[in-house]
């Protein structure tokens, strides 16, 4: 098969990419004007240009201006990445528009002001310039008093020194839309690790439920262990889920092979005798039987790549680095403004993550599960994947509901098509919570 991963040269290392992918330069700086006798005058190269500012766009909440200089710092920086006019202390990074990409900017800017490592699970829990202030003053005291002056220190006690400075304290879930009076939603991580995949979703579903997404252990902190198998790792996220949400019933859900991690999940929450009113897979394939041939199928071009997932496994994890650029690049993770080093250090993480996820996927042999799965697939995947309407899950479930919705494996959760996941998806949890019970025995 004809893979299409950059181009390398005979003496570029893998890793080396930026003239490839067009990483090298920064957003916004104007190219050189070459000097010349005034025949060019006015001939501009309008894509040459900074992006002008945007105005800040309507929110709920009203706009609050910095009052400290550590606030008046952090509203540079996120004006400059968000390409908006004024941000008010009070804004949430996320809810202004907010990437993925832009958020990994902004923390590397913030960690080479600081000199400090700030992890980008910070963004996440700490989402409006007042908390990330407040954040940055607890954990780090020492240099944001000399930097910007007692003023931009949080006025109770400093944060001991050597303590983790991630808010969250390796916390697992992180919340993309914390508002409404319905049962939250649980949604699991895909095979790199991140959840801002979510964050169109989690907003398009509206603010009447909570919107959670678990991350992977180690997306920050390459020291956090990796779990051993799909079952312990289950085990782990349903401790953090339980603390959110203490008993049933339980909305789960998961894109790619975070649909397998959700149904694990939903499983040991069945042997404890909890209700899963909802298990939704988003694009999710289920595992080969042990033994079975790999399927003929086009499973590695649903998320982006030239190689079958199958065989994708089975290299090792530099051995993937030109696939997974590939996937980096479907994902929205890499593109041209992105600094070359934020850009490496995602990819790299995502090709850690991606390869011990999909040796656990690959390992897991799932059980016959007694309920309904509800199944997202995208109407514009390859053909040569799934020969059936459920891909193959109603050999698995004791009943499976199919809805297919616009776009591709990727494109399906991003704008404009996720806008119509939404609306199926709204509709599906709605009907969930009139299930009386969820159970349904095996014939």
């Amino acid at each position: 098969m004809n893979a299409i991963a950059p181009r390398k040269t005979p003496n570029q290392s893998p890793h080396d990419r930026s003239a490839d992918l067009g990483l090298g330069g920064r957003s916004g700086c104007t190219k050189g004007v070459e000097k010349g006798d005034g025949a060019n005058i006015g001939n501009v190269d309008r894509r040459a240009l900074p992006t002008p500012p945007q105005q800040r766009p309507d929110l709920d909440r009203p706009y609050v201006a910095p009052r400290t200089p550590l606030e008046e710092f952090l509203a540079g920086l996120w004006r400059d990445v968000l390409h908006l006019d004024k941000i008010g202390v009070e804004d949430h990074f996320f809810e202004l528009g907010g990437t993925s990409i832009q958020g990994a900017v902004l923390i590397n800017r913030i960690q080479k002001a600081l000199d400090q490592p700030v992890y980008v699970i910070a963004l996440f829990d700490s989402p409006t310039i007042a908390d990330l202030a407040r954040h940055l003053g607890a954990s780090y005291p020492d240099v944001v008093g000399r930097l910007f002056g007692p003023s931009s220190l949080p006025a109770g006690p400093a944060q001991a020194v050597g303590a983790d400075p991630t808010p969250a304290q390796g916390g697992l879930i992180l919340t993309l839309q914390p508002e409404g009076s319905r049962p939250p939603c649980f949604m699991v991580h895909p095979p790199g690790g991140i959840v801002v995949c979510y964050q169109a979703l989690a907003q398009r579903l509206g603010r009447d439920r909570p919107f959670h997404a678990i991350r992977a252990r180690g997306l920050h902190d390459e020291s956090e262990p990796l779990p051993s198998c799909m079952e312990t790792m289950t085990a782990d996220y349903l401790a953090a889920v339980r603390a959110i949400q203490p008993s049933g019933p339980y909305y789960l859900g998961g894109w790619s092979v975070g649909g397998l991690v959700a149904l694990e999940m939903a499983q040991q929450l069945h042997a404890d005798g909890e209700r899963v009113n909802l298990l939704a897979l988003l694009d999710t394939t289920p595992p080969s039987p042990p033994g079975a041939p790999p399927p003929d199928d086009g499973a590695g071009r649903e998320y982006g790549l030239d190689i079958s997932l199958e065989q994708l496994a089975t290299l090792g994890p530099d051995r993937q680095l030109p696939y997974l650029w590939q996937h980096a690049l479907k994902l929205g993770l890499v593109g041209p403004d992105v600094p070359m080093g934020v850009a490496q250090q995602l990819v790299d993480s995502l090709k850690r993550l991606f390869h011990h996820h999909m040796l656990l996927a690959n390992q897991y042999v799932p059980r016959p599960y007694p309920s309904r799965i509800t199944l997202f697939r995208p109407s514009d995947a390859p053909i040569a994947i799934a020969t059936t309407r459920d891909r193959g899950w109603g050999s698995l479930a004791a009943t499976v509901e199919v809805h297919f919705v616009p776009g591709q494996h990727h494109s399906m959760v991003q704008e404009p098509h996720v806008q119509a996941l939404a609306r199926v998806f709204a509709d599906c949890l709605q009907r969930a919570e009139t299930y009386e019970s969820d159970t349904v025995l095996l014939r």
